[in-house]
């Protein structure tokens, strides 16, 4: 049975939400998608185990169901589009963004402020840095391939690590 939640707690105007998901207070949930000439006529489905952070938005489908899987992520300030899936375990940093009808397979991460391009089609435990976008396929178009976005590399350079800290020290 999905949980009822008052205007001063969660703003959710059209979802369907698991009652063992956790939804945070001030996040938005069913809000109509942004998609000129065509009405949200689909519900947003919050799975099992689902976290909804602060400051959080997810847009009610325009021309299918948004989804957020079992056990995802979506951290304060993070923004997902109308028709989105997000896979199960799927984990979206805080201020991301998500574009219209992309797919996230299950167990990625999107890093911090990272933007996915609408239509983006990721493959299952991808990852993507911080600001880091995806290629997309064509809205016409979603019979190819999905895509494994960049991973994100840490900094290796012990040099410039060690003329970092000796600065930081004078």
């Amino acid at each position: 049975m999905p949980q009822q939640y008052g205007f001063h707690d969660v703003e959710a105007r059209w979802a369907q939400i698991d009652e063992s998901a956790h939804i945070s207070p001030m996040s938005v949930i069913g809000a109509p998608g942004e998609w000129l000439g065509k009405p949200s006529s689909h519900p947003v489905i919050v799975r099992a185990g689902a976290v909804v952070r602060e400051f959080a938005s997810i847009h009610a489908g325009c021309v299918r169901q948004t989804i957020v899987g079992e056990e995802a992520l979506v951290m304060t300030g993070s923004y997902v589009a109308h028709d989105v899936i997000l896979g199960r375990n799927v984990h979206v940093a805080p201020n991301a963004t998500i574009g219209g009808l992309a797919e996230i397979g299950d167990y990625s991460r999107i890093g911090l402020n990272a933007t996915v391009l609408p239509t983006a089609r990721w493959a299952a435990i991808a990852s993507s840095g911080q600001g880091l976008w995806s290629p997309t396929t064509s809205p016409t178009d979603r019979s190819g391939p999905a895509i494994r976005p960049p991973t994100a590399r840490m900094l290796t350079d012990r040099s410039l690590r060690t003329d970092l800290s000796v600065a930081m020290r004078q």
